[in-house]
């Protein structure tokens, strides 16, 4: 991509903040990051919820009926659950084979990988 392509993909990129009514760039543990609308905080000065927050300030889900169904597949067929929380990607793959090496690993990483996501 060259200077000209990003200079008018950040033009496009201000353009369509506008459009919304928000976003920018605000200083987030020393790094520049862009943010769009979600502010939290008083008077709207605050760390956006989804894209500025350090490892410290992580935000935990609840779990869900849906979370459920898939740690009862996992504990039956491990790499189902996996497969119900992520599709067909590595995490299945590594499912698949801890599950060949050991039900117990099998189970245990179809857990963490549920829980994680």
């Amino acid at each position: 991509m060259g200077l000209g392509e990003r200079k008018i993909a950040r033009e496009k990129e201000k353009k369509l903040e506008e459009k919304e009514g928000g976003g920018g760039v605000q200083e987030c543990s020393g790094k520049r990051e862009k943010y769009k609308k979600g502010w939290i905080g008083s008077r709207g000065w605050g760390r956006n919820v989804e894209q500025c927050r350090t490892n410290k300030q992580k935000l935990r889900m609840a779990l869900t009926l849906t979370d459920f169904f898939k740690l009862v597949g996992a504990v039956i067929i491990p790499p189902l659950g996996v497969f119900m929380e992520r599709g067909c990607t590595c995490d299945l793959l590594i499912n698949i084979l801890l599950t060949c090496l050991g039900y117990i690993p099998g189970i245990v990483h179809a857990v963490y990988i549920i829980l994680k996501y």
